[in-house]
C-alpha cells in the first residue's frame, strides 16, 4: 500500500484511513513497516514487477482475489518453514516454469516424508518409474478417502432436510455406498452398539439418527496413506486455508502439536465447533478398544 507511486487523491485518503487503523494494532503495524523496508531493499526492477503483480491481482473479481490471497498466504507460510537450502533454491530460480517444477518437487518430497516408515522405505527402494506409479496409487487412495468423507458429511447434512432426498432411508442399504462403507468398515462399534443398529433397521428416521449418534460418539476419520497428521503444515488445504488467520484456534492447536492422535482430534473438534466440513485426518479416539495409534497409521 505504501509502496504504490502516484496514487489518486481518493486512494491516498483511503490509504491514510487504513494506516490509522493499522497503527492501532502495534503488532500489525510493525509487520507492515518490516514489509515496507524489505520492499525498498529490492532492486527497482523487482519492485516494479511486484507493483504490476499487485495491480493485476486487484483487477480480478472479489471471489478470485480471495482465492488467490489464500494461495499466497499458504505459499508464504510454507516457504517460511522450508530449510534454508530449499528457500535459496526457490529464490534463485527465476523462470516461472522451473520454479513451479521446484515447488512440486519439494511438496512431493514432503508428502513422501510423511508416509509411514515401512511404506516410505519401500518407495525409496523402487526404480524411478515404479516409484512414480506407486506414488500415483497412494495419491488416488488419499483422494478417494477424502471424497468418502465428503460424501458422508453431505449425507449427514441432508438429515435436517428430508425433502432433498429421493426417499427416506430405513435400511442401511438405502444409504449411499460411501455411508454403508463408513458404518460397516470405519465405525469401531461394540456389541451393544451393533445391536442398536440392528434394531433400528427398517425404521425411519430411527436408523439415520442412530448412525449419526454413533458417528459422533466415535469420531473416526478415514486413515490416509501419508500417515498421522501432527502439525499444521500437514493439514488438508481446506483446513489450513480456514485456520491460517484464526489466532485463538491456532493457539489451542499448539497445545497438541506433534501428538498423535491428539492433534488430529483437536482439529476435528475445533472445525466441528466452527461448523466447517473437514476432510479425513486419519485419527480415532485413543481410548477406543483395539485402536491404538500404531494401528491407525
Amino acid at each position: 500500500m505504501l509502496a504504490v507511486p502516484e496514487s489518486a487523491p481518493d486512494e491516498l485518503d483511503h490509504n491514510r484511513r487504513l494506516l490509522e487503523r493499522y497503527r492501532a494494532d502495534p503488532e500489525h503495524y510493525a509487520r507492515l513497516l518490516q514489509d515496507l523496508r524489505a520492499f525498498k531493499a529490492l532492486p527497482p526492477a523487482r519492485q516494479e514487477k511486484m507493483r504490476q503483480f499487485d495491480r493485476a491481482l486487484h483487477e480480478e473479481d472479489s471471489e478470485t482475489q480471495t482465492r488467490l490471497w489464500e494461495v499466497l498466504e499458504r505459499y508464504v507460510a510454507w516457504v517460511d518453514r522450508l530449510p534454508e537450502a530449499d528457500r535459496k533454491r526457490l529464490d534463485d530460480t527465476t523462470d516461472p516454469t522451473e520454479k513451479l517444477s521446484a515447488v512440486r518437487e519439494l511438496r512431493q518430497q514432503e508428502w513422501i516424508d510423511r508416509l509411514p516408515e515401512a511404506e516410505r522405505k519401500d518407495l525409496l527402494l523402487m526404480p524411478a518409474l515404479m516409484q512414480a506409479k506407486r506414488v500415483a496409487v497412494l495419491h488416488e487412495e488419499e483422494r478417494k478417502s477424502r471424497q468418502e468423507w465428503v460424501d458422508w458429511a453431505n449425507a449427514v447434512k441432508t438429515r435436517s432436510n428430508p425433502g432433498s432426498r429421493p426417499k427416506r432411508p430405513a435400511r442401511l442399504t438405502d444409504f449411499p455406498e460411501s455411508v454403508q462403507t463408513f458404518v460397516t468398515k470405519r465405525l469401531p462399534l461394540n456389541e451393544e452398539e451393533k445391536e442398536r443398529l440392528t434394531k433400528a433397521e427398517g425404521k425411519w428416521p430411527r436408523l439415520a439418527n442412530t448412525i449419526l449418534e454413533l458417528s459422533e460418539k466415535h469420531p473416526v476419520l478415514p486413515p490416509l496413506p501419508s500417515g498421522p497428521i501432527v502439525r499444521f503444515i500437514q493439514l488438508p488445504p481446506e483446513a489450513k486455508g480456514y485456520l491460517s488467520n484464526k489466532k485463538k484456534i491456532r493457539e489451542e492447536l499448539n497445545k497438541t502439536l506433534d501428538k498423535w492422535p491428539q492433534f488430529a482430534l483437536a482439529v476435528n473438534d475445533l472445525m466441528k465447533q466452527e461448523k466447517r466440513a473437514l476432510p479425513p485426518l486419519g485419527a480415532s479416539r485413543p481410548a477406543q478398544p483395539d485402536r491404538s495409534p500404531s494401528r491407525l497409521v
